[in-house]
């Protein structure tokens, strides 16, 4: 239906599936530090290897 296209739609766009793979794929479940600007710096780490390593996976499927 049109109200579940929609729906879908706007889930992409919704931050939970990033988190959730960093939790399954690469078992971050929790900070390494304390602090608000270490913890800050610390999930900045995680989130730069995730991009990454998704844009080795996309590069390596276009050559």
């Amino acid at each position: 239906t049109p109200q579940n296209q929609e729906r879908l739609r706007r889930r992409s766009l919704e931050p939970e599936p990033v988190f959730g793979q960093l939790k399954h794929n690469h078992g971050y479940t929790r900070f390494r530090h304390f602090g608000k600007s270490k913890v800050k710096m610390d999930l900045g780490f995680e989130l730069m290897a995730l991009n990454i390593l998704k844009l080795h996976r996309n590069m390596k499927k276009s050559a």
